[in-house]
Formats: structure tokens, C-alpha cells, sequence
């Protein structure tokens, strides 16, 4: 058996029909057969003859193609080679934290007759949605221009991918672009999730590949995973909370606090999980701490004043304790604004408020 470790040198040029497109080879866990990936247009002309499949530049031999019912993907499956592709995946999550290069590289038609065949474009990661990711092309494609879009065609189909650390990161496959993507460079792509998903749901094997979990884990704060870890005790909204303890505090103020929590809870839920909970652990953490110091007083009625001065207690020290942890950790939203909302939505989820029965007193300060 030979391993594959150079995604590149094993994507492949395929012809079906006087169709041509890209491919990459990925192996499967089965005995019997491997894969070639694809864009499901690159074999629109496909009759269910596996000989019509050609691999220029390869030997691979087709028992069978699948086409996904919606989506412009297709699976190849070949007889068991003697290659073994070694490549990871990793998950969205991670990806939308990833800031370095991603690359394409497949056969553009244009250059099937020339020396060099191949194209490799470099890209960076935009957004994902609607079961695809989107990439921003760094070489200039922006244009409706003959010569940038023939660029693209025969590349359908290619592997989309990361190589960090000697590791080839699999995310998936490039299809065909509209006028409007070139226009902005943008190039589209099929996630693997939804090859795998594919897979799966025609009851093939699953793909050879490994997880990649340290793609971006040099800046990420290890606590993220504590705040899925707490438990709910305290079931009172942030209305209740506030008015349990001062009963005259003005409604309309309380409305306020509502709508700072549904502004600060829309940016923050714009963060990945790992982001979005190493913030909300730190803040509630820091505002546990704080608490400690009402509980202890015992007050059972505050006047409006006093719960105010306790909202800025809690905010100003969460937001001493981020700025801190910012020499550490990155926190893509930290400021007060963001924070004190971040604590009126903890007020709202059941981890912070004025009083005894809505104190953590099981926990520790984790700020240390």
C-alpha cells in the first residue's frame, strides 16, 4: 500500500461523456472499493456506464457513481486501490475561527493541453450557510471577463483544503460558480459533512480520514468547556430575578435591561461555541465572585439604586478580569458594553442574580 499525504497529487482530472471536470481520490474504510470525489454536473452526461468515466490521469476503475438528489455533488465509487489517502477533517466550528490560507487545486479545461495541467488558487474562509462554505479567492478573478471564468471550468469537483503542520485538512469540494460569485471572487463549496452525509444515507462505507481538532487552538481560553458544565438551578428570568429583591424597581427601566440583553445576546450568539462560552464562563465566574459579597450581606430588599450598583459591580469586575485574560486569550467581543450585556443574559439563563437562591456557591473562583 501506498499512503497519500499530498492531496495534490492525487486529484484528478475526469472526462464522462465530452464532460470534464476535477476529483479527488479519498479512500474509504471498506476492502472492497475506494472513492473519487466530484461535482455531480461533471457527470451530467453519466448513462450508468461505468466505463464512460475516464480518469486521464490516473487507472482507477468505476463500479459505480451516485448522485446527491439536490445538491452538485457526486460519489465515485472505484475499485480498492493501492493508495491510502491519509487526510483529517475538521469541523465548522473551527473553521470559521481559521484565518490562514485554504487551497483549491484542480484541471481548468484550458490548460489540459499544455504542460502544466493543474491551477492552484489560494483562499481564505468567508462565511458557511445553506450546506455550503464560501471562500474568497486572494488572486484576481473578480470579473466577468472570458479569460477568469474559463480559469474555473474543468476545476468542478476539486478538493477544497488546509495543509498545517504536514496535515492535509479535506473540507470538501468546488462547484460550479455563478456570474455573480466571480464578480466578488467568491468560490463555493461543498462541505465534507454533507459527502459524509451522503455516504451514509446510501449505506457506503465510511471515508478514510482522521479529525483535526487543533486547527486554531493557540488563542481559544481552555474554560469555554466549563460553561456547558453548570448546572441550572435558579429557573427566574432576569424580570423575576430583579423584581424578587426590589419590587418598586421602574418597569420601564427593566425594559431597558431587556433590550440591552437582546442586542448584547445577538452579537454574542454570532461568536463560535468555543468563543461564545469561554466569555460567558469568565463573566459568570466573575460575577459569582461578586455575588458572594450581596449574599453575605443578607440584604433581602434592595432599592433601585442598589440593583443598578450591583449590575455595575458585576460588569466592571468581568471586564477587569477579560481585559486580563486578553494578555492570554482572545475574546473577539470584550467591551463593557458587550459585557454587562453578557451579564443581564446570565441574569436571564438562570446563573446570576441578587440574591442567596440564585448563588453558585458550589464554585470556585476560576479567575485565579
Amino acid at each position: 500500500m501506498k499512503e497519500i499525504y499530498n492531496i495534490e497529487k492525487y486529484s484528478i482530472m475526469i472526462e464522462c461523456n465530452g464532460e470534464e471536470g476535477s476529483g479527488v481520490f479519498v479512500s474509504s474504510k471498506s476492502t472492497e472499493y475506494d472513492y473519487v470525489l466530484t461535482a455531480k454536473h461533471c457527470l451530467k452526461n453519466y448513462k450508468d456506464k461505468p466505463e464512460s468515466i475516464i480518469f486521464s490521469n490516473n487507472t482507477f476503475s468505476t463500479m459505480r457513481a451516485f448522485k446527491n438528489d439536490t445538491l452538485d455533488i457526486a460519489i465515485i465509487k472505484v475499485k480498492k486501490s493501492n493508495l491510502v489517502s491519509l487526510f483529517s477533517f475538521t469541523n465548522n466550528e473551527e473553521l470559521e475561527e481559521y484565518s490562514g490560507n485554504i487551497y483549491l487545486y484542480g484541471y481548468p479545461k484550458i490548460a489540459r493541453e499544455q504542460i502544466i495541467k493543474s491551477c492552484k488558487l489560494k483562499c481564505k474562509y468567508d462565511n458557511s450557510a445553506n450546506n455550503l462554505i464560501r471562500l474568497e479567492v486572494l488572486k484576481e478573478i473578480s470579473t466577468f471577463k472570458k479569460s477568469a471564468i474559463q480559469l474555473l471550468e474543468g476545476m468542478s469537483g476539486c478538493a477544497a483544503y488546509i495543509k498545517k503542520d504536514n496535515v492535509v485538512i479535506l473540507l470538501g469540494i468546488y462547484y460550479e460558480n455563478t456570474y455573480e460569485d466571480f464578480a466578488y471572487r467568491n468560490i463555493n463549496i461543498i462541505p465534507l459533512e454533507t459527502i459524509k452525509n451522503m455516504i451514509t444515507n446510501y449505506n457506503l462505507a465510511d471515508l478514510n480520514l482522521s479529525f483535526y481538532s487543533e486547527l486554531i487552538i493557540e488563542d481559544f481560553d481552555p474554560l469555554y468547556s466549563s460553561y456547558d458544565e453548570l448546572a441550572i438551578e435558579d429557573y427566574r428570568n432576569l424580570k423575576n430575578k430583579i423584581n424578587d429583591v426590589s419590587p418598586e424597581y421602574n418597569k420601564r427601566k427593566i425594559g431597558v435591561l431587556s433590550r440591552k440583553l437582546a442586542a448584547a445576546t445577538s452579537e454574542i450568539d454570532r461568536l463560535s461555541h468555543k468563543r461564545k462560552s469561554a466569555l460567558l464562563y469568565r463573566v459568570f465566574a466573575a460575577a459569582n465572585e461578586k455575588q458572594c459579597e450581596l449574599v453575605i450581606d443578607n440584604k433581602k430588599i434592595l432599592s433601585e439604586n442598589e440593583i443598578d450598583v450591583w449590575i455595575n459591580k458585576y460588569t466592571d469586575y468581568a471586564k477587569k478580569i477579560i481585559d486580563e485574560k486578553s494578555e492570554d486569550y482572545k475574546y473577539p467581543l470584550k467591551s463593557r458594553d458587550i459585557i454587562k450585556g453578557a451579564v443581564l443574559q446570565l441574569m436571564d439563563n438562570c446563573y446570576i442574580s441578587f440574591d442567596e437562591k440564585g448563588y453558585y456557591d458550589e464554585e470556585g473562583n476560576e479567575n485565579e
